[in-house]
Formats: structure tokens, C-alpha cells, sequence
């Protein structure tokens, strides 16, 4: 069972990190997503790339 239909990739510290979630809010500065009842605020920066629903957005 998949409920999550977003998909956040981003760099840490020279690794890159995938989240699987909701994607709440976004801004010019910083995404917010949600996973198992978890809220990652992630600056915009540090975003390699944003998937939803299949359609990737940069």
C-alpha cells in the first residue's frame, strides 16, 4: 500500500536523499513534505529534484 504520492530528492552533506510523502507547502525558499505523520521542511537549494505523481518538476 503506497499512499504517497510525492517524491522529494535532495542533497546532505554530499549524499543524496530520497522522501516519499505529501507534499504540503511550497515557497521561492523551502518545500514542506509529510511522511508517516513527519513534516521535513527542505530548502529549495538543496532540492535535486521534485516527482509528483510521475510528472518530475525541477
Amino acid at each position: 500500500m503506497n499512499e504517497y504520492k510525492d517524491k522529494i530528492v535532495f542533497s546532505d552533506n554530499g549524499k543524496d536523499i530520497a522522501i516519499k510523502g505529501v507534499i504540503l507547502k511550497e515557497d521561492s525558499n523551502f518545500v514542506v513534505i509529510s511522511k508517516s505523520n513527519k513534516i521535513y521542511e527542505i530548502a529549495r537549494n538543496r532540492i535535486i529534484s521534485i516527482e509528483r505523481g510521475g510528472d518530475i518538476k525541477l
